[in-house]
């Protein structure tokens, strides 16, 4: 499901790419940004199939992150690192969950991107935050938010100035959660929590039924923010 999500996001990208198998996923945006090509192994996945995901993401040239279940042997990621992976420090967390945040009263309003000026305003934040050029940034986040192409798009203002950021994708009656970041100068105030809690309960209401549940990948150091909600 996770991997459906990511297929949705990274079309916006400027060379998109997708690969899957049984216990594989590979969701390329074809952008030189680690954090925007990403693949998984999972499940009962075999040599093969990792093999199969190693040459899909090294043909296409770009940095990615791939996770690694740990379901999943040792021997079974090998060719990973035969193409030149390196594990992480720390381990990253796939969350999931079934019920919706509370809405939470705050100083921030948050709206859904609606014009070419939303768009330009998501541009520092992207910039500041993940060092996303708009030539990334725009088609990515922004036009696919104003299009509504299954991706929904939330911005947290603080009078005239957008501080931070959401947004997420549509896969039946699940949701995705991407793309949240804050001002630096604005962080620690509770923006993050106000923009993810408004773009998921407003995004749940445009699913075609009853929503059944959000899925996203998280940082170690995000985990605790995401548990908390």
């Amino acid at each position: 499901l996770y991997g459906r999500h990511a297929h949705r996001i990274c079309a916006g990208g400027p060379r998109p790419a997708t690969h899957g198998s049984r216990g594989t996923f590979g969701a390329l945006t074809g952008a030189a940004h680690i954090d925007v090509n990403q693949g998984a192994v999972f499940g009962d996945a075999d040599p093969g199939e990792v093999s199969a995901l190693a040459r899909f993401i090294t043909a296409a040239g770009v940095p990615a992150i791939v996770a690694r279940s740990r379901t999943v042997a040792d021997a079974v990621v090998e060719p990973l690192a035969a193409a030149g992976f390196r594990p992480l420090p720390e381990r990253e967390i796939l969350y999931g969950t079934d019920v919706l945040p509370d809405a939470v009263a705050s100083p921030f309003t948050v709206r859904r991107i609606a014009s070419m000026a939303d768009v330009a305003a998501l541009r520092p934040i992207a910039r500041e935050i993940h060092g996303y050029e708009p030539e990334l940034a725009d088609p990515l986040l922004g036009l696919r938010a104003l299009a509504d192409e299954g991706v929904g798009g939330w911005l947290a203002w603080e009078g005239d100035e957008a501080v931070g950021c959401a947004f997420t994708t549509r896969v039946g009656r699940t949701l995705g959660l991407w793309g949240v970041m804050t001002s630096v100068r604005h962080q620690r105030r509770g923006v993050g929590s106000v923009v993810v809690r408004a773009a998921l309960r407003e995004a749940a209401s445009t699913l075609p039924g009853p929503f059944e549940r959000t899925v996203f990948w998280a940082s170690p150091a995000g985990g605790p923010f995401y548990a908390s909600l």
